[in-house]
C-alpha cells in the first residue's frame, strides 16, 4: 500500500488537528453585533508564514432565516499595517475558514488587532464605495505554545 504524499495541505491539516496555536485573538462584537464571539488562531508553518484559522459565531446576518453574508477580516499591526485576508462567508451567523499567509509572521502580528466588518459590496459583488460597517475585533496575543512546525507529524 502506497503512503500518502506529504503536501502543504496535509501539513496544514495536521497543524490544525494536532497542535496548539502560537497566537490567538478572541473576537468580540460591538454594539451592532452584541452576540458576536469567536477565536482566530495563528500557527507557524515549516514554510514560513502563518496558517490562520477563524471560527466566529453570532455574526449579524440581516437577510433573514437561512441567509449568508460576506464579511471582511483584517489584521492591523504597527509593523505591517493593515493586512487584508480572504472574506468570511457567514451562514446563519456562523463562519469558519482557514488560509495560509506567506507574508505574516507571529512576531509581526502580536499585539495587533483582528477586525471584522460587514462588506459594503453591492449585489453584483463590486465595491459600492460605501464605508464598511465594523462588527467586532480582538487583540492578537501569544499563547505560550512552541512552534507548531517543530511538532508536525509527517505521516500517519
Amino acid at each position: 500500500m502506497e503512503k500518502e504524499p506529504v503536501t502543504p495541505g496535509r501539513i496544514f491539516s495536521d497543524l490544525l488537528e494536532d497542535n496548539e496555536p502560537q497566537a490567538m485573538a478572541w473576537v468580540k462584537g460591538g454594539s451592532g453585533a452584541p452576540y458576536l464571539s469567536g477565536l482566530v488562531k495563528f500557527y507557524e508553518t515549516p514554510y514560513g508564514g502563518v496558517l490562520v484559522e477563524a471560527e466566529l459565531f453570532g455574526l449579524p446576518d440581516t437577510a433573514g432565516a437561512g441567509s449568508s453574508e460576506l464579511y471582511n477580516m483584517n489584521i492591523d499591526t504597527d509593523i505591517r499595517g493593515n493586512e487584508s485576508i480572504p472574506a468570511l462567508l457567514s451562514s446563519q451567523g456562523y463562519a469558519w475558514m482557514s488560509f495560509y499567509g506567506k507574508r505574516l509572521t507571529i512576531p509581526d502580528i502580536l499585539g495587533g488587532t483582528v477586525a471584522v466588518s460587514r462588506r459594503a459590496d453591492n449585489p453584483s459583488g463590486q465595491p459600492s464605495g460605501q464605508k464598511e460597517e465594523p462588527v467586532g475585533n480582538g487583540v492578537i496575543r501569544l499563547t505560550g505554545s512552541k512552534s507548531g512546525s517543530e511538532r508536525i507529524r509527517r505521516g500517519r
